[in-house]
């Protein structure tokens, strides 16, 4: 597994045969091509070019020079162990000057025999969090030690066998003396894309040296699961209240949903005819437990002077992508109904309604009988309405909608120790609200032949989501910038980032003078029951976040 270093002091344990002469090598490679200009007719300079290569040809250690190595020679212990704890009091984790946090770094050991190798080489590949490996963040302890390391009589006093590392200059040390504030829920673009952005990197793509601010250990959190070593019985200095930073892999990239062929349920007709029909979901609503169940959770509103003869509602995009349509019960929990208007007792069922089956994007699970016959559910809800939607008037219906992952589960397996929300209630683990909608596709026909698009994204509260299907000549879209002390995630890049430690900053640009409405959505899953299932290594919540992984990847 890919690691990454920054931060804190990190520890290192060498495990092997009591006795053996043991030689560690820390290799820190980079790219020293500086020159960015562009290929005619690409966007990719020579840098780019190059470093875009390195990371499809040794994505592990995208780098084609070594600038450092550093190596001593330790040996193992009665134990067949060797701890150094002060990591970086022995090697060091410096960057090269102009470089700041583009520096890989690769840690090998092999076993010796009279100097010369005795077998294959152990090796682990580090990649930078961007942040300086620094004593004020605190230092870690090797697992399972819980006091000093190995004797230092196993440590050399003398240099590494190679020059001393470079440092890195004009990186700033300190947290930043203000916490950038993040943008309002809704704001206004007040200058153009072509302006200078006040957060653009200014070197790499990805990381400006001058942006990056080392966190401080008063702004840092304490150690969480997310950071702390997880083996039993590890143990951590006395500074393990001041990490700074993250020290998760990379999550590495996530990729568009597959849209399905609308012209398959609905003939799109684009044209300046269409009108407008506003659909809200869950309206100015700030409860986390509404569901799309109840009869009035979908309210249409036809503001055209042509009458709704049909709407589809496609959530193949939408930001909870576990999200599906669930008539019958296969794809979410036991409970499920299909298509039901408000003040009406006629249920609207099948293919008809129903659009865009999918497979379970869990195919594969271990086999457990009490989940065998989970489906991937529906993407689209399409409705002929029953009497066409004059100018003027509501109507409003509702449907199950269940997340994909806890298909078949049973009740009882996931109410034992389920999560309790704010009233001590059990979390209403299959119900979606509107705001779990967001991102989706809202279609919409008139009884002319003309149709009509719009999105759906938050309506201002918790739970509420909204649409505006009309003509559009034309999409408006904007892209965001993240920018943590880990790097700066844009939107049109799709790599997944990481947050903790510095508060972020949140830059977003578009149209000028366009409103934008910014929401931050935070997901989890509540199911605690980690009971195991007959024959089955896999617990329910495993089970459950197996299925995550394998679904929804980017945002499980």
């Amino acid at each position: 597994r890919i690691g990454q270093y920054g931060g804190v002091v990190p520890a290192l344990q060498i495990e092997g045969q009591q006795g053996a002469q043991v030689r560690i090598s820390i290799l820190k490679g980079f790219n020293p091509v500086l020159n960015d200009a562009k290929y005619p007719n690409n966007a990719l300079g020579v840098r780019g070019l190059i470093e875009e290569r390195l990371r499809r040809g040794s994505p592990q250690f995208p780098v084609n020079n070594f600038y450092d190595v550093q190596s001593r020679d330790y040996t193992l212990g009665v134990d067949g162990k060797v701890c150094i704890q002060d990591f970086d009091g022995n090697f060091n984790f410096s960057s090269v000057p102009n470089y700041s946090h583009k520096t890989y770094i690769a840690i090998v050991a092999n076993v010796l025999a009279g100097g010369f190798p005795e077998g294959p080489i152990a090796r682990i590949f580090l990649h930078p969090t961007g942040v300086d490996v620094s004593d004020t963040c605190g230092s870690v302890l090797c697992l399972g030690e819980t006091s000093s390391p190995t004797s230092t009589s196993n440590i050399p006093s003398a240099s590494p066998t190679t020059s001393p590392s470079l440092s890195p200059t004009g990186a700033p040390t300190g947290a930043p003396t203000q916490n950038p504030t993040l943008a309002p829920t809704s704001t206004t673009l007040t200058s153009s894309p072509a302006t200078s952005p006040t957060l653009e990197p200014t070197s790499s793509p990805t990381m400006s040296p001058t942006l990056e601010p080392t966190a401080s250990p008063s702004a840092a959190p304490s150690v969480s699961p997310n950071v702390a070593p997880a083996e039993s019985g590890a143990t951590l200095s006395p500074t393990e209240n001041k990490l700074c930073a993250p020290i998760y892999p990379d999550p590495g990239m996530w990729t568009d949903a597959v849209l399905p062929d609308i012209s398959t349920v609905m003939s799109l007709n684009n044209t300046e005819d269409a009108g407008i029909v506003e659909l809200t979901i869950h309206p100015k609503s700030d409860s986390m437990q509404r569901s799309t169940y109840a009869h009035n959770s979908f309210t249409l509103r036809n503001r055209a002077s042509q009458a709704v003869q049909a709407i589809l509602i496609d959530v193949t995009d939408c930001v909870l992508s576990d999200a599906v349509f669930d008539p019958d019960g296969t794809a979410g929990d036991a409970a499920y109904i299909a298509l039901k208007y408000k003040d009406s007792d006629q249920i609207y069922d099948g293919d008809g309604v129903f659009k865009f089956f999918q497979d379970p994007p869990f195919n594969g699970d271990p086999v457990i009988q009490e989940v065998a016959g989970s489906t991937g559910g529906y993407k689209g809800l399409y409705a002929e309405l029953p009497t066409p939607l004059a100018e003027g008037q509501l109507l409003k219906f509702g449907v199950d909608m269940d997340g994909n992952s806890i298909a078949m589960v049973a009740e009882a397996k996931w109410h034992l120790g389920a999560y309790l929300d704010d009233e001590q209630n059990i979390w209403d683990l299959g119900g979606i609200s509107g705001s779990e909608l967001i991102g989706s596709r809202f279609y919409v026909k008139f009884q002319n032949g003309a149709t009509a698009m719009g999105h759906i994204g938050s309506d201002g509260y918790k739970a509420g989501g909204k649409a505006k299907a009309k003509y559009r000549s034309s999409e408006k879209s904007v892209i965001i910038k993240f920018v943590t002390d880990t790097g700066i995630i844009r939107s049109d890049e799709k790599r997944i980032g990481q947050y903790g430690g510095v508060v972020p900053a949140l830059q977003i640009e578009g149209q000028q003078g366009a409103q934008v409405r910014i929401s931050i959505l935070k997901g989890f899953n509540p199911v605690l029951n980690d009971a195991k299932y007959p024959n089955n290594a896999l617990g329910v919540r495993g089970l459950i976040e197996e299925r995550l992984r394998r679904g929804s990847p980017q945002f499980p």
